[in-house]
């Protein structure tokens, strides 16, 4: 890290710490997105050849969250101008306990809020059923503390009209777990907008994941 997402404390005995591990203390996920990562290799204490390796699988501390969308029908009949996500727990404090055979991880949520995803253009045009790719991409992928997964605002205009339109949208219900992806693909119809999700592991894996649609 070039500059700390949070105040870095080292917890083993050296550092005058009483348990092994990290915390990162006050640490603002929406205004820091840092991607930790953390790894250990319990009963290894030294490896004095010069050659020798250490083998460590390294796991993340934050889920990602990202958005597509498309309309049932024609293209460029919806523009969405803002979004937002709505009681985000955005600020906590890690600890990285490893003081146990498993490294655990635990947040102490210290702040929530609404908070505004970034939209990929200032004004998405939301294109039509066959788009695919880049063109559905919504907005870009936000790193979040491990949580529920939470509803989001959206302000958007339909063609022609005169006025902008401003819902809030449940989503599939589902708990946003560390090193998982969860990007939510949103239909634009005329009565409704619909949202999936598709969960995936940090590298694009199909993850199974217990889903209530809402």
């Amino acid at each position: 890290l070039t500059t700390a997402p949070g105040s870095i404390a080292w917890n083993g005995s050296s550092q005058g710490g009483s348990a092994g591990g990290v915390t990162i203390t006050e640490w603002d996920t929406y205004a820091n997105q840092y991607d930790v990562m953390y790894a250990v290799k319990n009963g290894q204490s030294v490896n004095n050849s010069s050659a020798g390796t250490i083998p460590l699988a390294f796991q993340h501390a934050l889920a990602v969250v990202g958005f597509t969308a498309k309309s049932s029908t024609d293209a460029d009949v919806y523009s969405l101008k803002g979004m937002s996500f709505n009681d985000l727990q955005f600020k906590g404090t890690l600890v990285l306990d490893n003081t146990v055979t498993e490294l655990t991880p635990s947040w102490e949520i210290l702040d929530t809020g609404d908070k505004d995803l970034t939209l990929t253009a200032a004004v998405f045009s939301v294109p039509g059923p066959g788009a695919t790719g880049s063109a559905i991409k919504l907005t870009d992928h936000l790193l979040v503390i491990p949580q529920a997964s939470r509803s989001v605002t959206l302000t958007y205009r339909v063609k022609n009209s005169l006025t902008d339109l401003t819902v809030i949208l449940p989503l599939p219900r589902v708990i946003w777990k560390a090193g998982h992806r969860y990007i939510y693909n949103l239909v634009f119809t005329p009565s409704e907008i619909k949202a999936t999700v598709t969960v995936t592991d940090w590298v694009g894996t199909p993850v199974d994941e217990t889903i209530e649609i809402s």
